[in-house]
């Protein structure tokens, strides 16, 4: 029912299911990356995008996840294991500054600059 606090639920805590806002989830809908897509996550921690787009690419895509801050960087390391989304890599790098030659097989890229307001 709406106004119910999930995040203490079994599910939740063992990484089975992520909870986030509507907003949030969106960027990764309109991006639409097909099954065994490689995708670029620019701005990724904290992670629940990257994890969304982990489960539409399936176990045969792969997620390029990029984060800046060391803090955030392991803040998104904890959140793809804790999701168990092993074909998702997280790196602590300033997307700007990557090679895109090193990613020749990556056809779509999601940058939510904003991180969807979560001060990053």
């Amino acid at each position: 029912p709406p106004g119910t606090n999930l995040h203490g639920q079994q599910l939740v805590t063992d990484g089975a299911l992520i909870l986030q806002d509507r907003a949030s989830c969106l960027p990764a809908l309109a991006l639409a990356p097909p099954e065994a897509a490689h995708v670029i996550d620019a701005c990724a921690a904290p992670g629940n995008k990257t994890t969304q787009l982990a489960a539409m690419v399936g176990p045969n895509g792969v997620v390029h996840a990029f984060e800046k801050s060391f803090a955030r960087a392991k803040t998104l390391r904890a959140q793809l294991k804790r999701a168990g989304a092993v074909h998702a890599s997280a790196e602590c790098v300033d997307f700007l500054t990557v090679d895109p030659h090193k990613y020749p097989r990556v056809t779509h890229a999601l940058v939510d600059a904003s991180c969807s307001g979560s001060g990053g």
